[in-house]
């Protein structure tokens, strides 16, 4: 400006600070606040307006420069504290390796500040070696114009530790193109190195382990295309790894005989949602044999969802081999291969529990030889055993499919003969015993010839005796006949002869008794299990014996069955019951009480009548609350009879209850038929239900029948808490048994009505679903297992149950059921996982008893037993 116009120009001093001015049509603007020319009285020329005008704009300028000097000031100062806050180490050095700049984490690895670094060059801080090193990677990264990246290991001076870093070195230009150095960033990668270096360890062990894992492995595709095979399978089957990797289809290595169950092994388990498919498969081996596989399947599922197939294949050959082997000498003689005193104890019991249940019979025969001490004698102990063999075979060829012969020791064999029908029956297979036994044997041109002496016990479906005395009855028969002569049999019958001395004698004594009213009766509860409702008594007879004592009927009530007498008793019972009902009435007890009636008590023809009359002289005593109890067998004998009787017992308002119900024919014509309002379950099948699924699954039919009928259902033999529970899931609700009460006194009745309370672990149980019944039968199932194992480790049983986990019945359940229905309960998981650890320890446990190395049964069983506490406790949850 002119000397002198910026004078005029200049505004008094309060506002000389202001530097930006701009005047547009006399007035200030951009920033000269609160100045007006006009008001101030200042007039300026054109000439001055201009200067002004263009001075604004210079100051302007200057002030827009300095805004953005300042912003990039700011970023700068944030680029700075961005770099120093970095955890890498940044640095920037010239051509010539001067360094130039670094952030505070490359300080610590030179252990200097960053002025002391900035002019230096790596010679000045480290050794020359790792200096060279340095200087040739960025004379690299400056000559390929490109980042440049490799990893190093490096010490740093601040503390001496050392760190493996990637290094990322980048030639820097300016603006020209020119190079103005290398700008270098190590990052720390010590950690995810040495991950990646124990993850690449892993693998390798990894691999080794599956290749030499005692079992083949492998992967594959759903549509059968191998991805992985160990070299355990390729060295067994012969097939190479590139051969299984380039097969389209496994099954194509393998003999067309395998192919179909190999394709559905795979749907099996990919059908699966959860859990494992196994099954056993044969395949040819490279050693020329055929081996049996134990192969277990298991669907998968990657990250990027791509679903395949783990195979696992264990030879199980030998061990099925030696396990036959085992059981086989476990349980059958070597010289004869007939079952030895082991299984022939097991197949006793069995035919005297098919025969209880079927009403049945049959015979045991002690069978020894005649002159066979001679033969061993006279030709050796080696012909002995020759002619055992002979005559093994002969006995067991005259013998019936279902029946048994095994050999005890010796010359002496038993042979079990079920389901005779009659003495004649028992006489012809004893002569054709007999006529096997003395017939000539020829060997190696040696003529020997024996006879035998046989022993005969019959069992009947009443008798009390056990498989033990059985035996001994036989045995004693034999030796009855060695007495008479050998040769022959004789047929043990010293309880006959006792039952037709004493039972004359029993019959007089039980009428006497009678008459001078030594019976009394005594009256079980019967009640709600869930709500705790009393729902009535049974009256039970007892007799107090003038030198016995207090007599159950089992001791005399079988002795007048079929007799007048049954009916003579009966009457009696009927009419002190319901005396005790009047008495009760009269004490303001309003109870039921159910009668049992006799068969030949309901023949008679003024059955009717008769109990009108009782009921005519004890008006206090409502009909409604007397209840006749008659045994399904005795109703289903003369079905019509008894029929008419339940019809006009219903019209005086007196109800029947089928006492022992499922026993008998259980026919749905007789049940349709039979107007009878109540079912009494059979206590046989009520006591074996919490380890016998087959009773359990009884009753379950039975329940259903009674829901389908209409009809009230009632359970005896109640004598645990396990069993009123499991009842009440059933579904019945109503009780009688010890565990509830004993039969007392129609004195201590009163004083028992008045304390008795429902146990809470059954007033918090509930009816299931249908479609949960089968966790009912798993947990028996599993207590019927376990009951089985003990029986062996015991050497009460000739062999051991399924010990593999997937197999036995619980195993099965928890595959099917258990995975559709309770896979997301909390307690699922821990239900297979105890499980499994349970069959763990029981084939180890059996393993040892097979070998004889198990030291103590009794503490394996134990050991044992606390597991499946724990897994039925688990289940008992799981049903809740």
């Amino acid at each position: 400006l002119p000397e002198g116009s910026l004078r005029e120009i200049l505004l008094p001093q309060e506002i000389q600070s202001l530097l930006t001015i701009s005047l547009m049509q006399g007035k200030v603007c951009q920033g000269f606040v609160g100045f007006d020319a006009v008001k101030h009285k200042r007039s300026f020329s054109k000439e001055d307006r201009e200067l002004l005008k263009l001075f604004g704009i210079l100051l302007s300028n200057v002030n827009e420069r300095k805004d953005k000097e300042k912003e990039l000031n700011t970023e700068r100062s944030f680029l700075k504290t961005l770099i120093h806050t970095l955890p890498d180490l940044i640095w920037f050095k010239d051509p010539q390796g001067v360094y130039l700049a670094c952030n505070t984490r490359f300080e610590e690895f030179f252990g200097a500040k960053e002025h002391d670094i900035i002019g230096k060059t790596d010679y000045d801080f480290v050794t020359k070696e790792l200096a060279d090193f340095f200087r040739k990677n960025d004379i690299n990264a400056m000559q390929s114009e490109k980042a440049v990246i490799n990893q190093e290991e490096i010490p740093f001076a601040s503390d001496g530790h050392k760190e493996i870093v990637q290094v990322t070195k980048v030639p820097m230009y300016d603006a020209s193109g020119k190079l103005m150095g290398v700008l270098g960033v190590s990052r720390d990668i010590t950690q995810s190195t040495l991950t990646a270096n124990a993850l690449q360890s892993e693998r390798i062990m990894l691999q080794a382990i599956l290749d030499n894992a005692p079992m083949g492995i492998w992967m594959t595709t759903p549509e059968g295309k191998v991805k992985f095979v160990n070299k355990t399978f390729c060295d067994a089957t012969g097939v190479s790894e590139e051969q299984f990797l380039n097969a389209e289809h496994y099954v194509d290595l393998f003999p067309i005989d395998v192919t179909q169950n190999c394709i559905h092994s795979d749907k099996q388990a990919l059908s699966l949602e959860f859990g494992a498919y196994s099954t056993t498969q044969t395949l040819p081996f490279v050693d020329g044999n055929n081996h049996l596989l134990e192969i277990t399947k298991v669907k998968i599922q990657d990250a990027q969802a791509k679903i395949g197939i783990i195979g696992l294949a264990m030879d199980i050959t030998e061990r099925q081999k030696q396990q036959r082997h085992l059981e086989y000498i476990a349980h059958y003689d070597m010289i004869t291969g007939l079952p030895n005193r082991v299984l022939l104890a097991d197949r006793l019991q069995q035919a005297l529990l098919q025969a209880g249940r079927h009403k049945s019979s049959l015979a045991v025969v002690y069978l020894d030889l005649d002159g066979f001490k001679a033969v061993n004698d006279i030709y050796g102990h080696d012909n002995g055993d020759k002619l055992l063999s002979v005559l093994a075979k002969r006995m067991k060829q005259t013998l019936r499919d279902g029946d048994t012969i095994a050999r005890l020791g010796g010359d002496e064999f038993v042979a079990v003969l079920p389901d005779m029908k009659n003495l004649q029956d028992s006489i012809v297979m004893l002569e054709r015993l007999l006529y096997a036994c003395s017939q000539e044997v020829f060997i190696d041109d040696i003529h020997m010839q024996v006879s035998a002496s046989l022993g005969v016990a019959f069992f009947e479906s009443e008798d009390s005796v056990d498989a033990e005395q059985l035996l001994r009855q036989a045995d004693q028969a034999m030796y009855q006949a060695k007495i008479l002569g050998k040769n022959r049999y004789y047929i043990f019958d010293a309880l006959q002869d006792k039952s037709i001395r004493t039972h004359h004698e029993s019959l007089e004594e039980i009428e006497k008794a009678i008459e001078e009213e030594e019976f009394v009766l005594y009256y079980q509860p019967k009640v709600n299990m869930k709500s705790g409702e009393i729902v009535g008594v049974e009256a039970l007879v007892r007799w107090i014996h003038p030198e016995k004592g207090l007599l159950a009927p089992a001791a005399f009530l079988p002795l007048i069955a079929g007799h007048e007498l049954s009916v003579k008793l009966g009457k009696w019972v009927l009419k002190s019951a319901i005396q005790q009902m009047d008495r009760w009435k009269k004490e303001a007890i309003d109870i039921q009480v159910s009668v049992n009636v006799d068969a030949l008590q309901l023949q008679e023809k003024d059955f009717i009548s008769g109990l009108k009359y009782i009921l005519s002289i004890y008006p206090l005593v409502e009909n409604k609350n007397l209840s006749l109890e008659v045994l399904e067998t005795s109703a289903l004998n003369d079905i019509v009879h008894v029929t008419q009787i339940m019809k006009d017992a219903h019209e005086i308002g007196v109800h029947f209850s089928l006492d022992d119900f499922g026993t008998g024919y259980s026919s749905l014509t007789y049940l349709r038929r039979l107007p009878a309002k109540e079912l009494k379950l059979d206590q046989s099948f009520v006591r074996d239900m919490l380890d016998d699924p087959d009773d359990l699954a009884i009753l379950d039919g039975i329940l259903g029948l009674a829901t389908a009928f209409d009809r009230h259902t009632i359970a005896e033999g109640v004598e645990s808490i396990e069993h009123g529970e499991m009842l009440l899931h059933m579904g019945c609700e109503v009780g009688q048994g010890y565990i509830i009460a004993r039969p007392m006194s129609a004195e201590l009745l009163s004083s028992w009505m008045q304390e008795w309370k429902v146990d809470e672990r059954w007033a918090n149980v509930s009816a299931v679903n249908r479609e949960d019944m089968p966790l009912l039968y798993a947990l028996v199932e599993h207590k019927a297992w376990m009951k089985n194992i003990i029986g062996y480790l015991n050497n009460e049983r000739v062999s051991p149950p399924i010990l593999s986990h997937l197999k036995c019945h619980l195993g099965i359940w928890i595959q099917k059921n258990g995975y559709k229905h309770y896979i997301n309960h909390p307690l699922f998981e821990q239900i297979e996982i105890v499980h499994a650890q349970l069959h763990e320890k029981a084939d180890g446990i059996i393993m040892k008893f097979h070998e004889g190395s198990l030291s103590d049964s009794q503490n394996a069983i134990k050991t044992l037993q606390k597991y499946s506490d724990t897994l039925s406790e688990m289940l008992k949850k799981l049903i809740k």
